[in-house]
């Protein structure tokens, strides 16, 4: 499970089936991103 904290927005994004898709997207978008594998 991955867990995207966007401290700037204040918003958390989890996904479970298109991590891939998701992590690729937020590193465009949200390039301060914290990331954790949990």
């Amino acid at each position: 499970m991955f867990r995207f904290l966007f401290e700037d927005a204040g918003c958390i994004v989890e996904s479970f089936s298109d991590c891939d898709e998701v992590v690729s997207k937020v590193r465009k978008e949200a390039p301060d991103l914290i990331l954790m594998d949990l």
